[in-house]
């Protein structure tokens, strides 16, 4: 059997005193980070552009999102799991020069959008369908959504559904 392993010890077991050490670890990490909760992107800096956005899904759920740009042509930029807004930012900059206008934005329970309470967790089309219609509101004329691995897959529901982009 290939794997990692430590002298004294057989393949994959770990002594007791490790993972005690380890949950002690976690723990204080955990209570550091929810002492610190984050309200803005963390890639946005002062002058980049770019604003912070708070808009709601097609089924109403609560968003945030990051827009940049000006252009009758609105792009919606869909993350991948594990992901949030920030992912699409060098992309976004890039695209706004080119005259689009950019939201891209954090899924239901990723990023600043809070995990739904009262909405499906899987409904990211609805995500998508949402962050179109608010793209249309900023002054998009046409929109189009682009998302990575599972945000791909939203934009390809959400645009196999009811007219939701």
């Amino acid at each position: 059997m290939r794997g990692w392993a430590v002298p004294g010890f057989r393949v994959g077991e770990v002594p007791l005193s490790w993972l005690a050490g380890v949950s002690a670890s976690v723990l204080v990490v955990a209570g550091a980070a929810s002492a610190d909760i984050a309200t803005k992107p963390y890639c946005l800096h002062k002058g980049d552009g770019f604003r912070q956005l708070a808009f709601r899904a097609a089924d109403g759920q609560p968003l945030e999102g990051i827009t940049v740009g000006r252009g009758r042509v609105g792009l919606v930029l869909g993350h991948m799991i594990g992901s949030d807004s920030c992912e699409w930012y060098d992309m976004a900059k890039v695209f706004a020069r080119r005259g689009y206008r950019v939201l891209a934005i954090d899924f239901r329970g990723f990023g600043l959008s809070p995990p739904p309470v009262h909405h499906d967790q899987t409904a990211l089309w609805a995500d998508i369908g949402g962050a179109a219609a608010e793209v249309r509101l900023l002054g998009a004329k046409r929109v189009v959504a682009i998302g990575s691995s599972m945000g791909g897959t939203a934009v390809v529901v959400a645009g196999g559904g009811p007219r939701t982009i």
